[in-house]
Formats: structure tokens, C-alpha cells, sequence
């Protein structure tokens, strides 16, 4: 599989960072880039999972980064090999994992906009959009 990473404005200030493939330490400049186009202007990011076949620590570095970025907002589902990663290393106690984009998002518009706490979702089990 290719591994890409496409950016998304869902609306306002709510972006959708789809990351798909195998990631490590020769995509983490890509990852960085995305996400360096959106915080800019503080915007709520959700980075979905779920087509991730494989991340490295080298990517995880740059997930908790992001989590420390107020409006940071991250996705990864259930049993996926992210998700398996994120368990091994225990890194629910620095980003709040959640178990669906659809859940994420649910999140994102419940907390005032945007978000003022360091938190990342982890997500992609339904890959739909409300």
C-alpha cells in the first residue's frame, strides 16, 4: 500500500488529517508539513487512523507534539496495528484515544471551539463522516 497523508477541511476552523499506509521516520517531514499548514490558525485537528498499517516511535514523537498544541486533536481504532502501538507504550495518559471518527468529532463539538486543551483523539473505526 502507498503510503500518503491527505488534508481535509471539514468545516471552519475543523480539519481531517487522513494518514494511510506505512509510517516511520522517512514520512514523519510530511506529517510535520500537514500539520504545519494547519496550526497556524488554531484549529481543531482530528488524525485518522485507521488505513495505518504500521507507525514507528518517529511518528508517535510527532502525535504527542501535536497533543501539546492547544486545539490539537488527533484519531485510531480498536485493534488496528496504531491502536496496538498506542497500548504498548501506554500513551492513553498523554492522548485521549477514541474508538470511532465519529466519536472524535462528537467530542470536538461538545468542548468549546477551538479547544484550549492539549488533547489528541486516536480514531477510524467507521470512516464516515456524521
Amino acid at each position: 500500500m502507498i503510503s500518503q497523508i491527505a488534508v481535509s477541511r471539514l468545516h471552519g476552523r475543523l480539519y481531517l488529517v487522513t494518514v494511510t499506509g506505512e509510517h516511520d521516520l522517512s514520512t514523519v517531514p510530511q506529517l510535520e508539513q500537514a500539520l504545519a499548514q494547519i496550526e497556524p490558525d488554531h484549529s481543531n485537528v482530528v488524525i485518522d487512523l485507521a488505513a495505518t498499517q504500521f507507525i514507528d516511535s518517529s511518528i508517535l514523537g510527532v502525535l504527542v507534539r501535536r497533543a501539546a498544541v492547544p486545539g490539537g486533536k488527533l484519531v485510531a481504532a480498536p485493534g488496528s496495528p496504531p491502536r496496538r502501538v498506542l497500548d504498548l507504550v501506554a500513551l492513553q495518559s498523554v492522548l485521549a484515544v477514541y474508538d470511532s471518527r465519529s466519536d472524535a468529532l462528537a467530542a470536538l463539538s461538545a468542548e468549546p471551539f477551538p479547544s484550549r486543551s492539549p488533547r489528541v483523539f486516536l480514531d477510524g473505526a467507521d470512516g464516515v463522516l456524521p
